[in-house]
């Protein structure tokens, strides 16, 4: 589980794309410099992330909690 912040371990730029349960998109972005994505404005629930690392695609399933 994550309290808000999610730390990304790449050496690299990435983007992320964030959904909720029921597939809706919540976020997106790219990500430079920071390997951080901030998640504490989500209400506590679980969520999907997807990273694209250099066209390789990972899913990870997320539950925020306060």
């Amino acid at each position: 589980p994550t309290f808000g912040i999610l730390n990304i371990e790449s050496g690299e730029a990435f983007r992320f794309s964030l959904f909720d349960i029921n597939g809706s998109l919540i976020s997106h972005n790219n990500k430079q410099h920071d390997r951080y994505i901030d998640l504490s404005f989500l209400e506590n629930g679980i969520y999907i992330l997807n990273i694209d690392l250099n066209g390789q695609q990972v899913f990870k399933r997320i539950v925020k909690l306060d």
